[in-house]
């Protein structure tokens, strides 16, 4: 296959993924052992989804989502990350270096998102926007309003590269 039909069958894949299903929506890193960090993962699809046994890569490390939480259509559900030792709702190392990680069904063969965030600056989270979306952007925490902490989107820090013919 040639090389650059690779990025085109992500490319395509992606939009399917979009269009339905299961997506990681947000991740929350921090290397400091004692803040919490997260992942939202939000539900695409025309139905809701049972997230037990759902699986999360990250690198070489690979965690099972143990328990029981139905998330509804068009609604996320925030997981908790940690190590063992924290309960965390998943076993895995988020680091603010950046990463790619890997969300698959309950049987561990069917893809549903591959998500990849960039280094994060402190004080700031990296997801889709708006929820479900493409595009991703950077998060700052701005407060809790009514029990719920409340998030601005503050776009990335640099501009996109671009592509020219040369």
């Amino acid at each position: 296959m040639r090389a650059w039909a690779i990025p085109l069958l992500l490319l395509g894949t992606r939009q399917l993924l979009a269009q339905g299903g299961l997506l990681i929506n947000e991740v929350i890193a921090d290397d400091d052992a004692a803040r919490v960090c997260a992942i939202e993962l939000f539900s695409a699809g025309p139905g809701a989804v049972q997230l037990q046994g759902y699986r999360i890569a990250a690198g070489t490390r690979q965690a099972v989502i143990q328990r029981e939480l139905l998330v509804q259509a068009g609604e996320v559900a925030l997981l908790t990350v940690g190590t063992a030792g924290d309960l965390p709702d998943v076993e895995l190392d988020l680091s603010t270096k950046g990463a790619t990680l890997l969300l698959t069904d309950p049987s561990g063969t069917i893809i549903q998102d591959v998500f990849h965030y960039p280094e994060l600056p402190v004080g700031t989270s990296w997801g889709r926007s708006p929820d479900g979306g493409l595009k991703g952007t950077y998060f700052r925490r701005v407060g809790m309003e009514g029990g719920e902490e409340r998030v601005e989107a503050v776009g990335p820090p640099h501009p996109a590269p671009t592509i020219s013919r040369t």
